[in-house]
């Protein structure tokens, strides 16, 4: 039986790729909800965001989505450091980032 396919999402950065979610940044929570809402249910998916509430790190459950704040840090170095703590797992990064993917392929 092979792993289930993890996705880890650089989530600002596909939000500003997205026309329509990068119109919405006016009032960056509505384009982080409908982000959400189009991946809700998907398990297999945790969001890394830049910042956080109050600036802080958190980590919760939004729309069946593992959601992870970078607090003080960039989302970049969380989705790094996830590899490197589970380097069996399958996965799949969405970023078109250069420097992140480069970072995730070392």
């Amino acid at each position: 039986m092979t792993a289930s396919l993890t996705v880890l999402i650089d989530a600002h950065n596909v939000i500003h790729q997205d026309p329509a979610l990068r119109a919405l940044m006016r009032d960056p929570e509505i384009a982080r909800r409908e982000l959400e809402r189009r991946l809700e249910g998907r398990g297999d998916c945790i969001l890394f965001y830049d910042g956080g509430p109050g600036g802080v790190p958190d980590s919760r459950i939004r729309a069946g989505i593992r959601v992870e704040y970078a607090g003080s840090e960039e989302a970049d170095d969380l989705i790094v450091r996830w590899l490197r703590a589970h380097p069996g797992r399958r996965h799949a990064v969405v970023s078109d980032d250069r420097s992140l993917r480069a970072r995730c392929r070392a």
